[in-house]
């Protein structure tokens, strides 16, 4: 697939420009909206996201430019409760995104994979040892130039 970087980037940004922007998830983490990684002492709760792979989709039909998209986003707070409810709302929004463009690429609205949970001492993400509640959503989208 041509440009499979730029395509992965074009994503993470309309990703993030669309949850930055929206009200509901602004009351829940500010700006604590993060790519792979949550900056280490940031404050929960908080979001991060990441493209997990890309799988291309049109190699039969000599269709290079395009692939399948799987992307995780993870609610981290210090609470079940809390990284539920953020989970809930995130969910909402991103359910509610419609299709997206960004770099010369056309995403379909993402569709939602998994809803997992689990408990992950905090050490193992940013030195504390805090625990911590991570709700993962996992979403495909279809990409194409």
């Amino acid at each position: 697939m041509a440009d499979r970087g730029e395509a992965v980037i074009g994503l993470g940004t309309w990703l993030y420009s669309s949850l930055s922007t929206d009200e509901t998830l602004q009351a829940l983490v500010a700006d604590r909206i993060y790519p792979q990684r949550r900056s280490s002492g940031a404050a929960l709760p908080c979001i991060t996201y990441e493209v997990v792979s890309t799988t291309p989709t049109g190699v039969l039909a000599a269709d290079t430019d395009s692939a399948a998209v799987h992307v995780q986003l993870d609610c981290w707070a210090t609470t079940y409760a809390s990284a539920s409810t953020l989970a809930d709302q995130l969910g909402a929004v991103v359910e509610s995104l419609g299709a997206g463009t960004a770099g010369g690429w056309h995403f379909s609205q993402l569709r939602q994979l998994a809803h997992a949970e689990d408990s992950i001492p905090m050490d193992a993400v940013d030195g504390s040892d805090r625990a911590a509640t991570r709700v993962r959503l996992e979403y495909l989208s279809i990409m194409r130039r």
